[in-house]
């Protein structure tokens, strides 16, 4: 047998390993030679450096190396100071892959030097070809140009040829321009811009329809803004490379390092010249306030700055497209309904749009996604119309984005699942696993996942799947029924158990506590166990002091926990359990009661934070907290009101102040430093990536 010295020094050469040389940057995350000049104390003492960072230096704040920051990283992730882990260590596996910042982010201002505008703007550069298609199916029928249909048709027909122009505002604006008869979009070209006509309502007004030309030694940079969230722009001369591109809030970057990839020549482009180019998304976080200013980085060489004068004033705006039809599924309240209502508070204007509906939509070429900027699929299933939907949002630049708050997207692991396990579904079940896979082949067309728990990120990684953790919440309401029982004096007499199974998978898990329960109601007729939902025989029902009820809705669901003095939440120990977040904890905390739980992680970490509750491991284990609350009812009590306290600070809606959108907002930045748009082949090769995947299963 090795011995424990020998054992830590092959951790510690292994975790080494792991932080240096890291990945395609070739950085070291951890420098013995900057962390021994950086702690002299460290290098008097002759310890090894590595060591020292991973036993106490991380703790001390310490920094690895010039490229991560310990104290910034927990600060900015409380969510890794919480779980008390190596930062370093959490960044190397998991914090990079999502998208977080080792480091802070820098200023880089520079002087502002105003240029004249000196491009001319073309009928082209305000027509949208994919729009127009779009709205106008006769047209996509008749395979005609859609710009030539536009030119001779569409006006006169009032069909508007983009997102970026209003034919019917434009002409009831102005009927100096109606009255003339003209093409109302060759008018504001030629005159109507330079008369500061708008193209939109205000509230609708694009970012610009504008062409920008910036003077560069050696060549120049075209620049069009456009308004479906990102910039394009391309060298003048097609020999030239494109360095680097910023976009400024102010004086400050909008990303840190927001570089973009060098793109093939676009050639026969609508808004640009040929020549080598890019194409930059901006920003989630910012695509509504004021952009300032762009500068432009040429082989070394910046630009003169561009002044825009550009003021958001339109909300972002999101669509849900939940799989649950009932507006009552557990799932749907809490990964669409209440995050819905979680983006509103931040000001996001949010859709929620039924699966049937979408696809419907989508089918028609009714659903305008241009008017989105988030899409968020919730454990929809694989469709060729939701395929379609997912390439019609890359065309229009927007972020789409998955939901899951369970492992119902790995069919390989359906042997944990409760369905398998309850006997609902057969192992062999060929339409379950079907519906397993198509979660997952739809999964992983998006560009990232929203999920519940820790856990759950993990297993997305396993799939390189990049994920925002985003926890359940109550709303408000969740709350009033514990309130009122809180308010009340003294205590119920009896003693009331609950148990609740939503579905009947719980089955396997009600066994973990059947003999213990058992034992407690024979040995007391005054202690009353209640069965909420549709869980099977469990042996018990022939008691007198045994009591069903069916499923209710969740609000009838709260009342009914209000009325009882402990929840009893017994889960196997599998992968699908585990996944899976503590959301009977918080709802016996939002009724004021606390719950008696297994030993998983999400159930310990809200026990252990909140001090009310207990963790049972075995059935002994069980026996023991079922007979402390029976004995100290005023304990039961008092721990109902800890757990309301800590759900309403901890899992409410209004406890996330912004989170949801600012972890959006933050993975559309790491996004947007990676995305690479080029017309038309980013399509091609996104219809091949779909077919490679639909073809391997």
């Amino acid at each position: 047998m090795e011995s424990p010295d020998k054992n830590k020094e092959d951790e510690i050469a292994f975790l080494k390993a792991q932080v240096t040389n890291f990945g395609s940057q070739g950085l070291e995350l951890f420098d013995e030679e900057y962390y021994l000049d950086a702690n002299p104390d460290v290098k008097a003492a002759g310890l090894d450096a590595f060591s020292h960072f991973v036993e106490i230096g991380w703790r001390e704040g310490r920094a690895p190396s010039k490229h991560f920051d310990v104290a910034f990283y927990l600060s900015e992730y409380p969510d890794v100071l919480e779980a008390n882990i190596n930062p370093l260590f959490h960044y190397a596996e998991y914090g990079i892959n999502e998208g977080r910042k080792p480091l802070p982010r820098t200023d880089r201002a520079g002087a502002r030097d105003a240029y004249e505008d000196s491009a001319s703007l073309t009928e082209r550069q305000l027509f949208d070809s994919t729009y127009y298609l779009l709205k106008n199916p006769d047209v996509k029928a008749s395979n005609m140009d859609p710009f030539e249909h536009f030119m001779q048709f569409g006006w006169r027909e009032g069909r508007s040829p983009s997102e970026q122009f209003s034919l019917a505002f434009y002409l009831n604006q102005y009927p100096d321009i109606r009255a003339a008869g003209i093409n109302p979009l060759t008018h504001y070209v030629e005159y109507g811009h330079a008369e500061g006509r708008l193209p939109l309502p205000e509230k609708d007004a694009p970012i610009s329809a504008v062409h920008f030309d910036f003077p560069i030694a050696g060549a120049g940079m075209a620049l069009s803004l456009v308004r479906n969230g990102f910039v394009t722009g391309a060298a003048l001369d097609p020999s030239a490379k494109v360095t680097e591109v910023e976009i400024l809030v102010g004086k400050k970057p909008v990303v840190s390092g927001l570089c973009v990839k060098q793109k093939p020549d676009r050639e026969n482009s609508d808004r640009l010249p040929s020549g080598s180019g890019f194409a930059l998304s901006i920003p989630l976080s910012v695509r509504y306030d004021s952009i300032n200013d762009f500068a432009i980085r040429f082989r070394g060489k910046p630009s003169t700055r561009r002044p825009l004068h550009w003021t958001g004033t339109a909300h972002p705006r999101a669509l849900f497209i939940p799989n649950a039809r009932l507006a009552s599924d557990g799932s749907r309240i809490y990964r669409a309904e209440l995050p819905a209502q979680q983006l509103r508070a931040s000001g996001v204007e949010v859709t929620i749009m039924e699966e049937e509906d979408a696809i419907s939509q989508v089918a028609e070429n009714s659903l305008d996604l241009g008017q989105y900027d988030l899409i968020l699929l919730q454990r929809v299933p694989y469709s060729d119309a939701m395929v379609n939907l997912v390439k019609q949002a890359r065309r229009y630049n927007r972020l789409v984005l998955y939901d899951v708050d369970d492992l119902m997207f790995k069919p390989w692991l359906r042997a944990e699942m409760g369905v398998i396990r309850s006997g609902t579904y057969s192992f062999n079940d060929e339409n379950y696993r079907d519906s397993l896979q198509r979660r997952l082949d739809m999964l992983l067309l998006c560009q990232g996942v929203i999920c519940s728990t820790p856990f759950l990120q993990r297993e997305l990684a396993s799939l390189g799947m990049p994920a925002i953790l985003s926890r359940n919440a109550l709303d408000d309401r969740s709350f009033i029924d514990g309130a009122l029982r809180l308010a009340q004096d003294g205590v119920q007499e009896g003693f009331k158990m609950l148990f609740m199974s939503g579905t009947p998978t719980h089955e396997m898990d009600f066994r973990l506590i059947k003999d213990v329960v058992a034992e407690t109601l024979l040995s007391n007729p005054n202690i009353t166990l209640t069965i909420l939902g549709e869980l099977r025989d469990t042996g018990l029902d022939h008691l007198p002091n045994v009591n069903r009820l069916p499923a209710v809705t969740r609000e009838e669901m709260l009342k009914i926990v209000a009325q009882h003095d402990v929840l009893l939440v017994p889960l196997e120990r599998t992968r699908f359990n585990l996944a899976k977040s503590s959301l009977k904890f918080m709802e016996a905390g939002a009724a004021g009661v606390p719950v008696i739980a297994s030993n998983l992680f999400e159930f310990e970490r809200d026990i252990r934070k909140s001090g009310a509750g207990v963790i049972a491991r075995t059935a002994a284990d069980w026996r023991q907290a079922i007979q402390f609350y029976i004995d100290h009812r005023g304990l039961a009590r008092e721990h109902g009101a800890k757990a309301f306290r800590y759900c309403l600070d901890n899992h409410s809606n209004q406890s996330r102040n912004g989170y949801l959108w600012r972890e959006i907002c933050r993975f559309d930045e790491h996004l947007t430093a990676e995305r690479e748009f080029v017309d038309g082949v980013d399509n091609r090769l996104y219809e091949r990536m779909i077919t490679a995947i639909r073809g391997s299963v």
